[in-house]
């Protein structure tokens, strides 16, 4: 995978999985309903910077520290399938997590909630945390960046491509932002809705955990 198509139609699925963060997106909106609109970005900021370190890390390891076109791609893959290994165990992780709130809900116990979190005053800080331990985004995240660097295309097209996706995996952080910002007056959820969505969202995150690995894998291994 050497042309610029190939490389697109490897990063899209990657893009969208990455973007599919739960706890990301709740973080977000419990900031963009509790703040004013600096520290809203603020938190986004943290996000971002997280994500800028590691892209600009997994593009240059293998874009400017390797030289053959073939050692570049077999060390590529290398990193692809060790990728796919940790993202897999982490939806396997998700996965016993989903398994175990629905074993306390047939017990009659009440499901797991993903409450609102206390908000720090160093939003950056904890943007950049919450950023650093997304296991769900970071494996794909980097996994595109490292990719980008070993394509063989000019140094400014993959800084532009690393910057569309990082724009992209981003979503979650400044989706609420905006949000807020357009539509200011909103309503709680009650506790039966955060439940449902909260529950729903740990689906989606172990379905693109799963997905991910499967496509890193594939790659590693096969691809």
């Amino acid at each position: 995978m050497t042309s610029t198509g190939g490389l697109l139609l490897w990063l899209l699925p990657l893009t969208v999985l990455a973007m599919i963060s739960p706890v990301m997106f709740l973080n977000a909106s419990t900031v963009a309903a509790n703040r004013g609109p600096s520290d809203r970005w603020r938190f986004v900021a943290g996000n971002a910077i997280v994500l800028v370190v590691l892209g600009t890390l997994g593009m240059g390891l293998l874009g400017a520290a390797v030289e053959e076109a073939a050692t570049r791609e077999l060390d590529s893959r290398r990193v692809e399938a060790i990728l796919g290994v940790l993202l897999l165990a982490v939806a396997i992780v998700l996965f016993r997590g989903l398994l175990a709130d629905r074993a306390r809900q047939r017990a009659g116990e009440p499901a797991t909630v993903v409450s609102e979190p206390h908000l720090p005053r160093s939003l950056v800080g904890w943007g950049a945390l919450s950023m650093i331990t997304n296991l769900t985004t970071i494996p794909l995240y980097v996994a595109m960046a490292q990719r980008i660097g070993a394509t063989p295309i000019p140094m400014v097209f993959r800084i532009v491509l690393l910057a569309v996706v990082t724009v992209l995996v981003l979503a979650p952080a400044w989706g609420p932002v905006i949000a807020a910002e357009r539509a200011p007056a909103k309503r709680r959820m009650s506790d039966r809705t955060l439940r449902r969505v909260s529950w729903w969202m740990r689906v989606g995150s172990f379905v693109a955990s799963l997905a991910g690995a499967g496509l890193l894998l594939w790659r590693g291994f096969v691809g």
